[in-house]
């Protein structure tokens, strides 16, 4: 739970610094129940959700942020190696 709760005051901050308000990031990491692994709940899925809304209304340069904070702290599985390309493309 610790690597979890540092992940999101570190994240807190970049996303700040991106633009996104306070109230959707808590919004998004309040359901974020864990910081591996995929599907509901998980940093990756809730992540990329927001990004996919995003990449959905056109607005390509929030979508790319928000995948590299989907595939946070390094793309270290599967779903977090296609958010960092999907981040790329």
């Amino acid at each position: 739970m610790r690597a979890l709760d540092e992940a999101k005051e570190f994240v807190r901050l970049h996303a700040r610094h991106m633009g996104l308000g306070a109230a959707e990031i808590e919004r998004v990491l309040g359901r974020v129940r864990d910081l591996d692994g995929d599907g509901d709940g998980t940093w990756v899925t809730e992540w990329s959700r927001l990004a996919a809304e995003r990449r959905g209304r056109g607005r390509d340069q929030e979508a790319a942020n928000l995948y590299i904070l989907a595939r946070f702290p390094y793309a270290d599985s599967p779903v977090k190696a296609e958010a960092a390309r999907t981040a790329a493309a």
